[in-house]
């Protein structure tokens, strides 16, 4: 019997934020799958060596694309236009939304014959937005069944073509039970009755449980993600300023990059902060282990975007910390609860309080050796039972294929 083919939509691939993507990949390739990505944006240069066979199973839209022409003239096609146009009319309401619906029926169209030679049994796409939309794009042009998963801001903001792509979707899934829970009640007018709860993971094998004997002098905290405002890593900042206030020798280490950067080099500066705080920026997977191998505490404080107002999902970030056996500290807010029990594996505290940050760091550094133990196995064990990249995976195997099969 031949390997079922799936094809996953993408935008910039590999992401340097999104690796648990990459190890989704990784473990249904072991299942068997022929797995085959398709890129809306164009081979990136600035990807990690640990990374780059990603790109060997990648189909990426060309800068210059010669199919420009039939690509438009998908947009008239009935099986797509029909839908879509009646999804964009009442479903659709912000015109920024409008317009990325028709760009990524232009991607469709640029991708499709790409898609079609690779003739996979099932579609599949992490996020409701531009992925998504690609997804049941082809889905509707093609007949193929099609799945996705929605993870944070594509579940707390309203995404175009919402019940256009719950309606026609053969598996959806999200990654908590409070993303489950908010999204039927913001959106009681979507059929959610295939949406189930698929969280994400990590392959353990690669996060081996490693917690350190006794804590470092000064103290070592490091945070990892994107610097964006849902991360909370201004109130990180403060809560380290104020933990210096307090007396408590420490140094901060925040890896990655992002639009907040600036702010928070501003910050770092007012707060007289240069010599504690450290933004190396963006560091590639084995550079991330490397730094959490010599952590006292991994502090993700997250919070909600007071702008967008939204909160964060559930980072990965956290999991891979609470694999190897590092205590962690983050916010108390939206799906982060289900993974961290206050006191048991790991600390939460109030987002967007520096002080009450602070306090809730300051009590972790104060644990015994013994109770600290206690709380990176808590947390281990928590990550072994419910975020094993093998076991979810094969569960989605399980899913897609029997959604594939009942396609046929």
């Amino acid at each position: 019997m031949s390997a079922q083919r799936i094809a996953y939509f993408a935008e910039i691939f590999p992401s340097k934020s999104e690796t648990w993507i990459h190890h989704e990949i990784d473990e249904l390739r072991r299942l068997g799958w022929d797995v085959r990505v398709f890129a809306t944006h164009p081979r990136p240069d600035d990807v990690a060596d640990e990374l780059k066979y990603l790109q060997s199973y990648t189909v990426y839209l060309p800068e210059q694309p010669k199919q420009i022409g039939r690509a438009i003239r998908r947009l008239f096609d009935r099986r797509l236009l029909v839908p879509v146009l009646k999804g964009v009319l009442t479903d659709t309401p912000i015109l920024r939304q409008k317009v990325q619906v028709l760009r990524d029926i232009l991607y469709t169209g640029l991708l499709f014959d790409e898609v079609q030679r690779f003739a996979p049994d099932i579609l599949f796409a992490h996020f409701a937005g531009t992925r998504t939309n690609l997804a049941v794009f082809h889905s509707l042009l093609s007949g193929l069944p099609y799945g996705f998963k929605m993870h944070a801001a594509d579940v707390f903001t309203r995404v175009g073509l919402l019940r256009l792509k719950c309606k026609h979707a053969a598996w959806i899934g999200t990654i908590s039970n409070f993303n489950l829970t908010f999204l039927k009640r913001v959106n009681p007018e979507v059929d959610f009755s295939k949406l189930n709860i698929h969280k994400c993971g990590l392959p353990l094998d690669r996060f081996a449980y490693a917690p350190k004997e006794k804590p470092s002098v000064p103290r070592r905290m490091v945070a990892v993600g994107r610097m964006v405002r849902t991360k909370g890593f201004d109130a990180l900042v403060k809560a380290s300023h104020e933990l210096r206030q307090r007396g408590i020798d420490h140094n901060l280490t925040i890896i990655g990059d992002g639009p907040q950067r600036p702010e928070l080099e501003r910050l770092i500066e007012s707060l007289g902060l240069h010599d504690t705080v450290r933004l190396p920026g963006y560091c590639s997977p084995r550079e991330v282990q490397t730094a959490l191998a010599k952590a006292d505490a991994f502090v993700l404080p997250v919070g909600w975007d007071p702008i967008l107002k939204i909160p964060e999902g559930v980072p990965v970030a956290l999991m891979e910390a609470m694999a190897v056996g590092i205590p962690v500290v983050s916010g108390r807010t939206a799906g982060i609860p289900e993974l961290i029990a206050d006191g048991i594996t790991g600390f939460l505290a109030n987002p967007g309080d520096p002080s009450d940050l602070a306090e809730v760091v300051a009590r972790l550094f104060s644990l015994s050796n013994e109770d600290r133990g206690s709380l990176t196995l808590a947390a281990r064990q928590k990550i072994v039972s419910e975020h094993d990249i093998v076991a979810l995976t094969r569960d989605l195997h399980v899913s897609l294929t029997r959604c594939a099969r009942s396609h046929v």
